[in-house]
């Protein structure tokens, strides 16, 4: 049993985050990605795309991880957040919060937690990738949230393009 590694460089790498309290600016160069809330009326996303076509024809995942280094947050608490396919794609060079995508909630909903700044957190994302993969939904990248809205914790992780 085999593994493939796809970690896209700032060439080839699509990510971007948007925030709702600039609604018209891009972020698409930054060299880190935002996620949370700042204020309870300040929200920030972040969008990711990987090229899948690198996976060889028939091959079942069985595992797919998503592992990013959490650089700078409000505070050190655990907080929840999610990760969603994407409904309708974005471009990196010119999404904001007033024209991100629509996303695909269930049943692609991965919950997880991120706490202290400077450690990486590993993300297990296998059912979206899968599903991306065999052609279920198409693969126009995936999203990171807060998942409660109002919360009070925002973090910022490495991007492709830091």
């Amino acid at each position: 049993m085999g593994y493939l590694s796809i970690q896209p460089d700032g060439t080839t790498g699509q990510d971007a985050f948007v925030r709702s309290g600039d609604p018209t600016i891009n972020y698409g160069t930054n060299a880190e990605l935002g996620v949370g809330w700042k204020l309870a009326s300040l929200e920030y996303e972040s969008y990711l795309k990987f090229d899948l076509s690198t996976i060889p024809a028939g091959v079942k995942i069985l595992r797919a991880d998503l592992t990013i280094y959490v650089t700078t947050s409000l505070n050190s608490i655990t907080e929840s957040f999610e990760v969603l396919p994407l409904l309708s794609a974005f471009n990196e060079a010119t999404v904001t919060w007033n024209t991100r995508p629509n996303l695909i909630s269930n049943p692609y909903v991965v919950d997880f937690t991120l706490g202290a700044p400077l450690t990486s957190y590993v993300i297990p994302i296998a059912n979206i990738v899968e599903a991306q993969y065999l052609g279920t939904i198409v693969n126009r990248g995936i999203a990171m949230r807060a998942k409660v809205a109002g919360s009070t914790s925002y973090k910022f992780f490495t991007s492709s393009d830091g």
